[in-house]
């Protein structure tokens, strides 16, 4: 029975290990492949010259979509509607 307790414990314990918390920000700086290599952007940057050096010729720094998106909702919650400012 020991043994099922200790092999549980530590299959949870590396299980959990690997988790990223939910606070965790995503990265700001994300490597767009060539038009030729395809796929998604590839976000695992802290600093533009950290992209910049792993980019290479292969692809070019962009901001990360998540962090813009997230910007410009933030911007429009704050801006007023001016359509409907001075009507009655």
């Amino acid at each position: 029975m020991r043994i099922v307790f200790i092999g549980l414990a530590t299959l949870i314990a590396t299980s959990a290990a690997g988790l990223a918390p939910a606070s965790a920000a995503p990265r700001p700086w994300c490597i767009e492949p060539s038009i030729f290599s395809g796929g998604d952007p590839i976000c695992n940057f802290y600093t533009y010259e950290q992209c910049r050096s792993t980019a290479g010729v292969g692809g070019w720094c962009i901001e990360n979509p998540k962090i813009e998106w997230a910007r410009r909702a933030q911007q429009n919650q704050r801006r007023p509607d001016r359509r409907r400012e001075g009507r009655y």
